[in-house]
């Protein structure tokens, strides 16, 4: 999908990846790929489906996120 579009600079390899923990569950994983600045983020919603969402890290609320905990 992404190799497509002709706004990235690459194809992305989500070499940074996020677990999403609540307590000690695993209830979601973002994948990072910082050269073209996608992400995706998978999830199981409350009804169990499996969710994954695609996207542009800038202007998203994780691009907020990540900033905020950026070291420096």
């Amino acid at each position: 999908v992404f190799s497509k579009n002709k706004l990235n600079k690459c194809f992305p390899l989500y070499r940074e990846v996020l677990i999403l923990k609540n307590s000690k569950e695993v209830i979601g994983i973002v994948g990072i790929c910082f050269d073209c600045k996608m992400y995706y983020i998978k999830y199981n919603n409350q009804e169990n489906k499996k969710i994954q969402v695609n996207g542009s890290i800038e202007g998203s609320e994780l691009e907020t996120l990540l900033k905020k905990y950026q070291t420096q």
